[in-house]
């Protein structure tokens, strides 16, 4: 059985919500290997075009939800960091956005 650990962190400006898991992490190697059979370049984990499962569906495995959250955080000034071991769970990160200058 696996776990899942929530932490939350703040200071007097913004709040950073960690969400980590002890799961089997998120293999590179398989990421590019379906950029390299889809011709397609591999820009980040919500990238819809690519999968690293054998059969992904309309609702798992093509980056739509993470691409959904990304867009909602942005919204409100957040952004999603990720962070996977293959073999030692991932973590994801809600942090406020950095400014951008021009």
């Amino acid at each position: 059985m696996g776990s899942i650990e929530l932490a939350c962190r703040s200071d007097a400006e913004s709040a950073v919500l960690s969400v980590a898991d002890d799961g089997r992490g998120v293999s590179g190697s398989s990421l590019l290997e379906s950029a390299a059979r889809t011709r397609r370049p591999l820009r980040d984990l919500s990238d819809t075009s690519h999968s690293t499962r054998s059969q992904a569906s309309e609702l798992a495995g093509c980056g739509v939800g993470l691409s959904a959250i990304e867009a909602d955080l942005a919204r409100v000034g957040y952004a999603l960091m990720v962070a996977s071991r293959v073999g030692g769970g991932t973590r994801f990160d809600i942090v406020p956005r950095l400014e951008q200058t021009t």
